[in-house]
């Protein structure tokens, strides 16, 4: 089945440090072949090597290479066309004398029919939106990233009428939760307003370019059956064969059908029409010989111009062999087709009981998770892993779905189990700003002593008793990007985006120096005693500034050179030692500026998603915070060997994007800041 294909592009976030671009072609299949669509996001994080031109490589190479043998299944083209791609890239590279292919954020896909196929690298992902519902289908194809090609996992599906494909060069769930996403895609508007749809409903700027595909599957075309002559449409419910297995057996019969044809008697003379024989009525109306005007008009006509079918008969029996000859024919196309219809049918009971045996070895895998996760958690993962496995494969082979669907709703209310889950329908609000200011979009909350502060890009706000009082300006020319409690100064301080740092202090606004004049640049901002720290990726430092009578001192470089590598650094948090969060899900541990070699036990290792982690000395417990899945993930600290040990996680469900979080410790809570709303969590 063919289906008629939509695609649009949308660019999400600040301008690119490199390259963004999308690639599409399609193949029609008169061409020969099948009817195919191309498709490539394509994300280079680099000005100095020439990535339009590799882009363009490895989508020429698409084109040439999987419609070179029309007659080879789809999903070998597809292999051999990623074999020739890394290749190619390999080649590249030697001829650059770069290692480029770490710094590539790129997925392709294909759709040949209603089949899917598709590859990834880096932190490109492909969501899949079907009736609500919302899946990440290219997940766990970027497992091994060490690996020296650009590509080595294939994922492939079918598709379905109204299903929507978004290929993205980052992941997009750090800034838009699912439930937002499928609800942006629930309402009857077309692809394009339904991506621009997207910029509107992200909570905050991106800081790094997002660029988004758009694919959306409408309704098959039609399509000929036989030769062009029979079309599907609501009228013609002719069910497609395999004619041109059939037709193979039987196109030696056609001279003998054109023979056959031929004896058929011919109601009207050639080249004529039936209207050709018919005289007008005046004319025969005068005329008494004319037939018409004579009594015995039926009788005086012969018999076989009466009943043509006598010349029929007689041509019949002329036929003579022919006529046998026509009859084994017959019998032998009714064989064959019989043939043909029973070999489907024991195919497919076959194929129905192979799928039936992995739902049982799902369903197995399942029950005796839920007997050794009490025991052994990672035994239990992996029985469950194997069964989702098992379980995503009947689901796409478009039978027992009913079946399938209610196995994964087992799977994931056992791995909220095995995780300690909590999942919040409707988590208590503690603070709404949506009725003061519709338009906000607060960035965190702090706390000074016993006093409690939300903050946006430039205001602050102060809370008494559950009470939000009238915002302060913080500057009209500075743009917020953190904020931190400095308990050496009592006061707070404020990181902004041009990298300078605001202190407030008895009510009042200013500007901190350094005695460098400046401030590093940095993403994030912590204090520890009479220090404040910059987290600063780009120069792959903690910068360390030591409180002075008026001001600050200049900076200290806090890492050994090339100790770790920060690039990927999204969030710190200090507590003594130094954790700080990456963007791909690491965490590292600092003491002295060594790394510790953190290691995470019992719990989920993939921390993908998140952006943001808490702790605090005199705190046993250390906070992540998950927005892509509205998660805060809770670890203990391990006193004896200084890791961390899972402990629970909340997921908030039914909410708005997430920002940022802050923990009472007095009162166990903990307040997770969304757009307009802060949520309590008591943990």
């Amino acid at each position: 089945m063919t289906y008629r294909i939509q695609h649009d592009f949308l660019l999400l976030g600040k301008e690119s440090k490199g390259f963004s671009k999308n690639y599409t072609y399609e193949w029609d299949d008169s061409l020969g072949g099948s009817s195919s669509q191309l498709f490539l996001t394509l994300q280079i994080e680099d000005f100095n090597i020439p990535s339009e031109e590799i882009g363009d490589l490895i989508f020429k190479i698409m084109k040439n290479h999987f419609f070179n043998d029309l007659e080879s299944p789809p999903e070998t083209r597809f292999e051999e066309t990623l074999k020739e791609i890394n290749h190619a890239i390999k080649e590249k590279e030697n001829e650059l004398e770069t290692n480029i292919i770490p710094l590539m954020q790129v997925i392709i896909a294909v759709i040949e029919n209603d089949h899917l196929y598709l590859s990834q690298r880096g932190d490109a992902e492909a969501y899949l939106i079907r009736r609500h519902y919302i899946s990440t289908i290219s997940e766990g194809l970027s497992e091994t990233k060490e690996t020296a090609e650009l590509f080595s996992n294939i994922a492939n599906g079918v598709l379905m009428t109204d299903d929507t494909l978004i290929l993205s060069s980052k992941r997009l769930f750090r800034y838009l939760t699912k439930p937002d996403l499928a609800k942006l895609f629930n309402e009857e508007k077309s692809l394009q307003t339904r991506l621009e749809s997207i910029r509107e409903n992200i909570s905050f700027e991106s800081p790094e370019q997002i660029n988004l595909l758009g694919i959306y599957i409408g309704q098959p075309r039609k399509e000929t059956i036989i030769e062009g002559t029979i079309e599907e449409n609501e009228s013609n419910k002719t069910q497609k064969t395999d004619w041109p297995k059939i037709q193979k057996y039987t196109k030696w019969i056609n001279p003998l059908t054109r023979k056959f044809k031929n004896a058929l008697p011919q109601k009207f003379p050639a080249n004529t029409t039936a209207h050709a024989e018919i005289e007008p009525r005046e004319k025969f109306q005068d005329n008494p010989k004319h037939p018409s005007n004579n009594e015995n008009y039926h009788s005086s006509i012969p018999a076989k111009k009466l009943i043509p079918n006598l010349d029929f008969l007689k041509n019949w029996k002329e036929l003579k062999r022919d006529k046998i000859l026509l009859m084994l024919i017959a019998v032998v196309i009714i064989l064959i087709a019989g043939i043909y219809v029973v070999r489907n049918q024991g195919e497919k009971q076959q194929y129905l009981k192979e799928l039936e045996t992995k739902l049982a070895q799902a369903e197995l895998n399942i029950n005796t998770a839920q007997t050794t996760g009490s025991y052994d958690r990672d035994t239990a993962t992996k029985l469950l892993d194997e069964a989702e496995s098992l379980t995503k494969e009947v689901l796409n082979s478009g039978y027992l779905r009913g079946k399938a669907n209610e196995d994964l709703i087992k799977i994931a209310n056992q791995r909220d189990k095995l995780d300690n889950v909590s999942r919040l329908e409707n988590p208590t609000v503690y603070l709404d700003f949506s009725t003061i200011n519709p338009t906000m979009n607060a960035l965190g909350m702090i706390a000074m002593g016993d006093r409690r502060y939300v903050y946006d890009s430039n205001k602050l706000y102060e809370v008494i008793l559950n009470e939000i009082q009238n915002p302060t300006n913080i500057d009209t020319d500075e743009t917020i990007r953190d904020a931190a409690y400095f308990e050496e100064d009592e006061a707070l301080l404020f990181l902004t985006k041009s990298n300078r740092v605001i202190e407030y202090k008895d009510g009042q606004f200013s500007f901190m120096d350094t005695e460098d004049g400046a401030w590093h640049s940095a993403i994030d901002l912590a204090t520890y005693n009479n220090r404040v720290y910059l987290l600063d990726p780009s120069q792959k430092q903690i910068w360390r500034y030591n409180k002075q009578r008026d001001g600050f001192s200049g900076a200290n470089a806090y890492l050994p050179t090339d100790s770790i590598d920060l690039s990927k650094a999204t969030s710190f948090t200090i507590d003594g030692s130094i954790f700080i969060l990456n963007n791909d899900g690491t965490i590292n541990k600092l003491y002295g500026g060594e790394d510790q070699n953190l290691k995470i036990q019992k719990g989920p290792t993939d921390l993908t998603g998140s952006t943001l982690i808490d702790a605090e000395f005199e705190r046993f417990q250390v906070f992540i915070l998950d927005p892509s899945t509205n998660k805060i993930l809770i670890f203990n600290k391990d006193p004896r060997t200084g890791d961390l040990i899972y402990s629970k996680q909340f997921i908030l469900e039914n909410t708005e994007p997430l920002h940022n979080l802050y923990v009472d410790k007095e009162s166990n809570k903990v307040y997770v800041v969304g757009q307009t709303k802060v949520y309590e969590i008591s943990y």
